[in-house]
């Protein structure tokens, strides 16, 4: 039953997608995967676009996906809500902006 009730909530909520563009060994990766950590957010998606396998099957289900990269060689986050972006953010602080 309380499984039924999460996704009952997760199907009547908003979910936002977070996509982390960046190599998960880079310090700068790291440090936006920790700032979406500290939130709590019930209803997110979150996936690392590393520009490997995995980032390559999800943009043949999502062609935006394939679009999102690093910016000017800094890890880039891009949240999505609705199927609408927000601009990409490079810096943690501003992604905890985006993220409250």
């Amino acid at each position: 039953m309380p499984q039924l009730l999460v996704a009952l909530d997760f199907s009547l909520a908003k979910p936002r997608q977070i996509v982390i563009a960046g190599k998960i060994d880079n310090n700068g990766t790291k440090a936006l995967l920790k700032g979406v950590q500290q939130h709590f957010l019930p209803n997110k998606i979150l996936i690392l676009a590393d520009g490997e396998e995995g980032q390559k099957f999800f943009a043949e289900k999502n062609e935006a996906i394939a679009a999102m990269s690093m910016i000017d060689g800094k890890p880039a986050a891009y949240v999505c809500e609705n199927f609408t972006c927000k601009a990409p953010v490079t810096d943690a602080k501003a992604l905890r902006e985006l993220l409250r």
